[in-house]
C-alpha cells in the first residue's frame, strides 16, 4: 500500500520541478534593478554635490565683484550707488563665468539658469546675489532598462558682501567688521584732498561721507590720495600737530604674547620679505599679522587701541620701508599697477602685474588680475581723541587702498594710492564683529547652506 502511494506522488513532484529557478531568476532581475538604481542614484548624488559646489563658488565670486567695484561703500538710493551698482553687476557676470569654468559638474562646466538675482535694496550697503546652475543630459547606465537615458541636476546658492557702514540704518544697530592683516598705519578720519578736509566716515552713524568733489561722481571710490605722518617731524616720538595723515599703532615686540594691542605674530610675509629688519611697527607693515589685534575691530571705548607716542615713523622711514616690502618695490622694479580706463565707471579698474608678480606667478605684463599684494587695509581713527591728549584712539572704520607709490607722489608724503573701499562703523559699535574669515574689510560669505 505504501509503495502505491509513493508512485502516485511522483507525478506531482515532477510538476514542481523548475519553479525554484523561476523564483531565483525573478529575484536576480529585481536585485539587478535595485543595484542599477543605486549606481545611478550615487552618480546623480555626486553630480548634485558638484553642482552645489559650483553654485557656491559662483555666488561667492559674484559677491567678491561687488567689493572689487566698491559697490558696498554707498547704499542704494545715492548717486554714487547709481554708478557703482551697475558696475558691480557687470563685474559679477564676468567673475561668475570664470568661477563656473573652473568648477566642472560630471566633467564639464555647468550652465546658469537664467541671470543671477542681485538685491541691492533689502539691506543697503549689503548686496546679495543668488545664482542657480544646472547640468543637463547627464548619462544614465542601468536606468536605460526603464527607458531613462539622461538626467539633470540643479543647485542654488546666495552670497553677500557685508559693509558695516549702513548697518545702523538697515537693521537699527551696529555690526562692525574685524578683518585680518590690517596694517598698523592709523589714518586720521579726514580726507587729505579736501579743503577743509572731508571726514571719510560720519563718526556718529558709521555712514561713509560724500566728498565735496568727486572726479567720477563715485564719492571716495577711485580717489587718489597721499598720506604723510601727522607726527611732529622735529620730535623723536609722535606728537600729532595736524588732523590729517596718519600715526603709528603701538605694536608689542614680536616675541611677546600680549601687549597694549594684543599678541603679535608677523609670520606671513611676501616672498621677497623673508629677512626683515627694523622696528616691530615696520615688520607689522611688511607682513600679515596672523593674530587679531584690538584695532582690527571698529568700536567704542571698550575696543579702543593705542598709537605709539614714542615712535616717529619718519625717523627712520619705517612706514615707507614696510610698504616697499609689501608692494615688492624694494628692488626698485615696477610694481603692480592699477589702471583706470577712460570709460570708468562703466568699465572697471584693471590690475596688471609688476615684475615680481610676473615672475612669481608666471604672468604676462598685460594680464588682468582680480587682486594684488598692493591692496592694503588701514584703520580709520577718530582724530579728535588724538588732539585731546591720546594715546588711546577709537577705530571708526577702515580704508582699503591700492598702494601705487612709496614714497608718495605728493612732496613730503610717505605713500600714495587709490581708494577702493571705505568701511565705517562709527564710535558706538558693540561686540560681535563679523570677520568674514579673510583680510578684506568687506567680508564675503555664503548665507545659504550648501
Amino acid at each position: 500500500m505504501g509503495l502505491r502511494m509513493r508512485r502516485t506522488l511522483l507525478p506531482a513532484r515532477r510538476e514542481e520541478r523548475g519553479q525554484t529557478l523561476i523564483f531565483v531568476a525573478v529575484a536576480l532581475v529585481s536585485l539587478l534593478g535595485m543595484a542599477a538604481l543605486a549606481i545611478d542614484v550615487v552618480t546623480l548624488y555626486v553630480a548634485k554635490s558638484e553642482a552645489q559646489r559650483a553654485a557656491d563658488a559662483a555666488a561667492l565670486a559674484g559677491a567678491t565683484a561687488f567689493v572689487s567695484a566698491g559697490a558696498t561703500t554707498y547704499p542704494s538710493g545715492t548717486s554714487q550707488a547709481a554708478l557703482l551698482n551697475p558696475l558691480g553687476a557687470n563685474m559679477a557676470s564676468s567673475f561668475i563665468a570664470a568661477a563656473l569654468a573652473q568648477n566642472n559638474v560630471s566633467g564639464s562646466p555647468p550652465q546658469l539658469v537664467g541671470s543671477p538675482t542681485i538685491d541691492y535694496t533689502t539691506y543697503p550697503g549689503n548686496p546679495h546675489i543668488t545664482v542657480t546652475v544646472q547640468q543637463t543630459n547627464l548619462p544614465t547606465f542601468f536606468a536605460r532598462i526603464w527607458g531613462k537615458t539622461s538626467a539633470s541636476v540643479q543647485a542654488t546658492a546666495t552670497a553677500e558682501a557685508y559693509n558695516s557702514s549702513s548697518s545702523l540704518n538697515s537693521i537699527g544697530s551696529y555690526i562692525p567688521v574685524s578683518p585680518r592683516c590690517v596694517k598698523p598705519i592709523l589714518i586720521l578720519n579726514n580726507d587729505p584732498n579736501g579743503t577743509p578736509p572731508d571726514p571719510f566716515v560720519v563718526e556718529t552713524s558709521g555712514a561713509v561721507s560724500t566728498p565735496a568733489s568727486s572726479l567720477w561722481g563715485t564719492g571716495f571710490i577711485g580717489e587718489y590720495v597721499s598720506f604723510s605722518s601727522a607726527c611732529n617731524p622735529a620730535g623723536a616720538g609722535c606728537s600729532p600737530n595736524v588732523t590729517v595723515g596718519y600715526v603709528p599703532a603701538a605694536i608689542p615686540a614680536p616675541s611677546s604674547s600680549s601687549g597694549a594691542n594684543g599678541s603679535y605674530n608677523s609670520t606671513v610675509c611676501p616672498g621677497d620679505c623673508a629677512t626683515l629688519g627694523g622696528s616691530s611697527y615696520q615688520q607689522s607693515i611688511s607682513c600679515c599679522d596672523t593674530t587679531l589685534y584690538n584695532f582690527n575691530q571698529c568700536g567704542n571705548g571698550a575696543q579702543s587701541m593705542y598709537y605709539d607716542i614714542s615712535n616717529n615713523p619718519d625717523n627712520p622711514a619705517q612706514t615707507q620701508n614696510g610698504l616697499q616690502c609689501v608692494v615688492h618695490a624694494s628692488a626698485g622694479l615696477p610694481i603692480d599697477a592699477l589702471n583706470i580706463p577712460s570709460t570708468y565707471p562703466t568699465d572697471p579698474f584693471h590690475i596688471n602685474p609688476g615684475t615680481y608678480t610676473q615672475t612669481a606667478l608666471g604672468l604676462g605684463a598685460a594680464t588682468n588680475m582680480s587682486t594684488s599684494d598692493s591692496i592694503v587695509t588701514l584703520p580709520i581713527i577718530d582724530p579728535g581723541i588724538i588732539t585731546s591728549g591720546g594715546p588711546t584712539v577709537i577705530v571708526v572704520g577702515f580704508l582699503q587702498l591700492f598702494v601705487t607709490s612709496v614714497p608718495g607722489t605728493v612732496t613730503g608724503s610717505d605713500f600714495s594710492g587709490f581708494i577702493l573701499n571705505v568701511i565705517g562703523c562709527g564710535n558706538g559699535a558693540t561686540a560681535g564683529a563679523i570677520s568674514g574669515g579673510g583680510v578684506s574689510p568687506v567680508p564675503v560669505r555664503l548665507i545659504t547652506p550648501p
